[in-house]
């Protein structure tokens, strides 16, 4: 039977005999269910550093209006600021992760994982596809 090609797509092939990813085969023979399942960023630390920065904000407003030394204020306020800041930042560029978990005779693999849930969507319908076309 000659080869069936269902998804070519960013180095991931999806046949009737194989499924090709950078950096792995798999026969599709082998495979019996396609699942994803999606991997969210652990933000605590994040978190954690964004509340050290704003309460060094409010010590900073404290130490400027208290005392009358503005210069200290000043700089423990820009410090806060900037560790806020970039605490927001970094979790602003944090995103979710999906896997495609392959099941097999040998048990689970996680063949893939993309930050483009249309991505994993398309590859998890190909092999689905492939799967019924194998019968």
């Amino acid at each position: 039977m000659e080869e069936r090609i269902f998804l070519r797509e960013s180095g991931v092939v999806v046949s009737n005999a194989r499924f090709i990813v950078p950096t792995q085969t798999f026969a599709m023979a082998g495979i019996t269910s396609v699942k994803t399942f999606r991997e969210v960023p652990k933000r605590g630390g994040l978190i954690l550093l964004m509340l050290f920065g704003m309460l060094l904000l409010l010590g900073g407003i404290g130490i400027a209006a208290g005392n009358g030394s503005g210069a200290a204020g000043a700089v423990v306020i820009a410090f806060g600021l900037l560790l806020t800041a970039a605490a927001i930042f970094a979790m602003s560029q944090q995103r979710d992760r999906f896997h495609l978990l392959l099941k097999t005779a040998s048990g689970e693999a996680k063949a893939l994982t993309s930050v483009d849930l249309a991505f994993i969507k398309r590859v998890v319908a190909g092999l689905n596809e492939a799967i019924v076309h194998r019968g």
